[in-house]
């Protein structure tokens, strides 16, 4: 929601959900809410909270989120903070790129002409920030993913925003994905892997659980965490997520410059003379020169790996 959410839900209306990045508006409830002023745009708030609980972000669920950052902060124009580059910078691979162009360059039709004259008819002044609730706009080409996912969300048994995510996710991305790619690389390997946390009564007694005991402030696993700081340090139990990776961070930055650096030597890239070679050069100086996180650190290994294929399978060897 954007924009004078009172008006959107009623002075003294109750919302379930509230994320925005425009000032607080009073005259409302909610029983959750994210509002954080000093952000360019809401889907930089969504972004980060999708990310945070692991969602995997569909391309029209990117695009339009991509789509939004963009024309909120007009190209990061107008306010905007480091978090919104970041969730940009984030989306862009995800996002139909050629979808956004269409967007951009939307063609005129009647239908859309409406929607406009019926938002100026209905949206209202605030502060200088225009808004208006349109309610559902149809699609004039049916979408058969918006058909399965209402049809999905119609089926769910939770009511608890919260818990109807989860739920959502329970009966599709979890069986599909998660627990596919567990099973398949585990069987690679010869190794048999059990989920402590699937037991029937630990699912069972944790689909009970109302949403507020597992995600609060926009902490995640609350209630989890909370057990856990029972056995082990406030330290372990709260430090960042970290995933199953290689360490090629440490391998990049730690032993492996002479390597990178010779990889990546004027001679090596003059063999396809696809990249510059003083823009590579400034790349890896910088690497070796600051301190930085494995983004930066993907770049140079993605020009590595690109320079040991391009060498082994397109010049023999060589």
């Amino acid at each position: 929601m954007g924009g004078d959410v009172s008006q959107q839900v009623g002075t003294g209306g109750r919302a379930d959900l509230v994320v925005d990045h425009h000032p607080e508006q009073a005259g409302y409830t909610s029983v959750f809410k994210d509002i954080r002023a000093d952000y360019g745009s809401t889907c930089t708030i969504l972004t980060e909270h999708l990310r945070a609980v692991d969602v995997n972000i569909s391309e029209r669920t990117a695009t339009a989120m991509l789509y939004a950052i963009k024309s909120d902060t007009l190209f990061f124009n107008r306010q905007a903070n480091r978090c919104d580059i970041d969730a940009f910078s984030y989306l862009y691979p995800l996002a139909d790129a050629n979808l956004i162009r269409k967007m951009e360059g939307a063609e005129i039709t009647m239908e859309r002409l409406q929607l406009i004259t019926k938002a100026t008819r209905q949206g209202r002044m605030v502060e200088q920030v225009f808004s208006v609730f349109l309610g559902d706009v149809l699609l004039t080409t049916p979408n058969p993913a918006v058909d399965v996912d209402r049809r999905l969300f119609a089926g769910l048994s939770a009511t608890d925003p919260v818990n109807r995510i989860l739920e959502a996710e329970f009966r599709t991305i979890f069986p599909d994905q998660v627990m596919t790619f567990v099973d398949r690389l585990s069987m690679a390997h010869s190794l048999e892997v059990r989920t402590a946390f699937l037991d029937t009564d630990v699912v069972r007694f944790v689909a009970g659980l109302p949403g507020r005991l597992k995600m609060r402030g926009g902490e995640t696993k609350y209630i989890l965490k909370k057990a856990a700081l029972r056995y082990f340090p406030e330290e372990m139990v709260f430090r960042p997520k970290e995933g199953f990776v290689m360490p090629v961070s440490d391998w990049l930055l730690h032993g492996l410059e002479g390597y990178v650096r010779q990889t990546l030597s004027p001679g090596r890239l003059s063999k396809h003379a696809l990249f510059d070679p003083d823009r590579v050069q400034a790349l890896v100086d910088e690497l070796y020169r600051g301190q930085h996180d494995y983004r930066f650190v993907n770049k140079v290994l993605a020009l590595v790996v690109f320079q040991e294929w391009h060498d082994m399978y397109m010049m023999g060897g060589e």
